[in-house]
């Protein structure tokens, strides 16, 4: 999140400013929309606990370059877009990230994703899906996770989930 507010704030000096140009500015996710959900729910709970908890990891960076809007928003997009790649380290992959959720893996263009340790280069699979120009991507972001955990991370839910 550090890293994404800091290169975002070089602007066209960063190396990844072109990737940062087109990553979303607004979500869907309550953390942004708190005011369309019913209070007393478990996700307006949930929302306004998230945005305390980020808001005392703001306050202890003390930062002067990027508001709590900019670290929400970073913290969104890495929430939201990032590939986990061990249990405790996460990336951005610019274009694959765009791939949006499935919830059948027979649909999901994108299917694994694994590093291969001779290069230390992540590689992503394809399914055996033949994907035609102008398809678009899909991947199955996390088959364990309940409408409500998608409504807090992704802003969305699935019918019959």
């Amino acid at each position: 999140t550090l890293f994404l507010l800091h290169e975002r704030s070089k602007g066209i000096k960063s190396f990844w400013y072109p990737y940062i140009q087109v990553l979303p500015t607004t979500f869907s996710t309550p953390l942004f929309h708190k005011e369309n959900y019913v209070e007393n729910t478990s996700v307006y709970y949930l929302t306004e606990t998230m945005r305390q908890s980020m808001s005392e990891v703001y306050d202890l960076i003390n930062p002067k370059i990027f508001t709590l809007e900019d670290f929400l928003w970073a913290y969104t997009i890495i929430g939201s877009r990032s590939f986990k790649l061990t249990d405790f380290s996460t990336t951005l992959i610019p274009l694959a990230d765009l791939a949006n959720h499935v919830s059948f893996a027979q649909e999901a263009s994108l299917c694994t994703k694994s590093v291969d340790k001779q290069t230390n280069r992540l590689v992503l699979k394809t399914t055996d899906k033949k994907i035609e120009a102008g398809d678009e991507l899909c991947v199955k972001y996390n088959s364990e996770l309940a409408n409500w955990q998608l409504l807090l991370y992704y802003g969305f839910t699935i019918e019959n989930n």
